[in-house]
């Protein structure tokens, strides 16, 4: 190692870079291959692409505590294209406590560097802005932006009754860009108009008006901008926090690029909109809160289905709490979708009698000797059970069904060489077996079959990750 040429050096310290390394603090983020020797910190201090992404948080690396150090990894970068993600949410304290956290408060000791990264706006190809206040978008001269490609913001107007224009206009010199994401606190603006350079393939619009009690609806004003990118997009995320009225059911829209639908709570009404015959995968969240009243978003669902020539394409379904939906309803839905490779079914705080995870469930989706069983997710390779609030539901009956269905949809020679059961069923050349089983809760995980990988993953349904995704 110490004959390489620091070219080639600097290409193993980019391969070995920590799996975090690219969402860790600047200034905060200590680079241990660079404590090896001057020669190896040289070198790592003189590659730009180890320093290209500078994170920001108001808490965690305060710029009143660190600014030397952000700006020196700041200069590391040279002239590479960086990323800039900057967070001023306070952990969400002065969007919740106003009074004590004014809007702007937490931006306090954060113009120099803010100077210093606008001054590098031609260089940004990303950018996540969350929580700045209006000032720092008041920048008197004309930024540059001819590499900027995704802008993510979140707002916050001081008075909560304002509606919330987001600052697309700093971005007016920004021509290339193609993803948006914006996540609003307040009543959004009327319209929402984005430049009519913009060729969006990936659109993210998020409202989190839970945090204040105040039912804004979807708000219809967004509508336009994404009913206009139909076209293009190939990813779109929306979540609205309360049901209610949707716009009327005029003539659905054909988006015939779109790939991936991520949809929380009202917003999987706009299933009710769209043409989407090249779905790939699609996600919807139904409310987390048991006092909300349930709306009919599997119909929509449906809908989307039946004019999308049944998504022919959809490899990828994620159901989470839809309360509307009964059981059979449901299985009747996953008879439509052979081709799925990935289910996930989220139960959350459901009884056992709408618990997507049920009973009913598991017997549903083991293969027995009736060919019927084996019509129902042939492809399935992967299967993601979260159990949620409700773990009274993991008896002694669940297991035993749980690992009867396992069985049934791994490979016959595994299954047959881990348990003799009637439950194994013959080789089948159309179907595929199971490799991953993916939960929530780690007994659901216990005493796995052999030839299975079992993944533990928390469900994430924080304040942060609502405007991060």
């Amino acid at each position: 190692m110490s004959r390489l040429p620091s070219e080639l050096l600097s290409e193993v310290f980019l391969q070995a870079l920590p799996n975090n390394w690219s969402s860790a603090l600047a200034g905060r983020r200590p680079l241990y291959l660079a404590q090896v020797c001057s020669r190896w910190r040289d070198v790592a201090h003189q590659t730009p692409q180890i320093w290209s992404t500078i994170i920001i948080n108001d808490e965690r690396n305060p710029p009143a505590e660190c600014e030397a150090d952000i700006l020196q990894e700041l200069a590391r970068t040279g002239v590479t294209p960086i990323t800039i993600i900057i967070d001023m949410a306070n952990d969400g304290e002065h969007l919740i406590y106003p009074v004590i956290w004014p809007p702007g408060s937490v931006w306090k000791d954060t113009e120099r560097i803010w100077d210093a990264l606008c001054a590098q706006s031609h260089r940004w190809t990303a950018c996540s802005l969350y929580f700045l206040p209006p000032s720092a978008f008041a920048i008197d001269r004309r930024l540059s932006f001819p590499h900027l490609r995704h802008i993510g913001l979140a707002m916050n107007p001081p008075n909560p009754d304002m509606s919330s224009a987001p600052p697309l206009h700093f971005f007016a010199d920004a021509l290339g860009v193609d993803s948006l994401q914006l996540h609003y606190c307040r009543k959004p603006p009327s319209p929402l108009v984005i430049p009519s350079a913009w060729t969006l393939t990936a659109l993210s619009i998020t409202f989190n008006d839970v945090i204040f009690q105040r039912a804004f609806l979807l708000c219809r004003s967004c509508m336009p901008v994404i009913m206009s990118s139909s076209r293009t997009l190939r990813l779109l995320r929306l979540s609205n926090e309360f049901f209610g009225n949707f716009p009327p059911e005029n003539e659905p829209v054909h988006f015939p690029a779109l790939e991936y639908l991520h949809l929380e709570h009202a917003s999987i009404h706009i299933c009710r909109l769209i043409i989407a015959p090249n779905l790939k995968g699609i996600s919807m969240h139904g409310r987390s809160v048991s006092t909300e009243i349930p709306g009919d978003e599997i119909t929509g669902f449906e809908m989307l289905l039946d004019r999308s020539s049944g998504c022919p394409s959809l490899q990828h379904l994620e159901i989470h709490v839809l309360r509307a939906v009964s059981l059979t309803r449901l299985l009747i839905l996953l008879e439509r979708l052979p081709r799925l490779t990935y289910l996930r079914l989220c139960g959350g705080f459901l009884s056992e009698r709408e618990h997507h995870a049920s009973r009913a469930v598991l017997r549903a989706l083991t293969r027995t000797a009736n060919p019927a069983s084996r019509r129902l997710l042939p492809n399935l390779t992967r299967l993601h059970l979260d159990i949620g609030q409700n773990t009274a539901i993991l008896t002694e009956e669940y297991m035993v069904l749980l690992r009867e269905l396992l069985l049934s949809r791994l490979q016959p020679t595994t299954a047959t060489t881990a348990t003799a059961t009637p439950c194994a069923v013959e080789a089948d050349s159309a179907l595929a077996y199971l490799r991953e089983l993916i939960s929530d809760n780690s007994e659901v995980l216990d005493d796995l079959p052999p030839g299975l990988l079992g993944y533990f993953q928390t469900p994430t349904d924080s304040y942060g990750d609502t405007y991060k995704h």
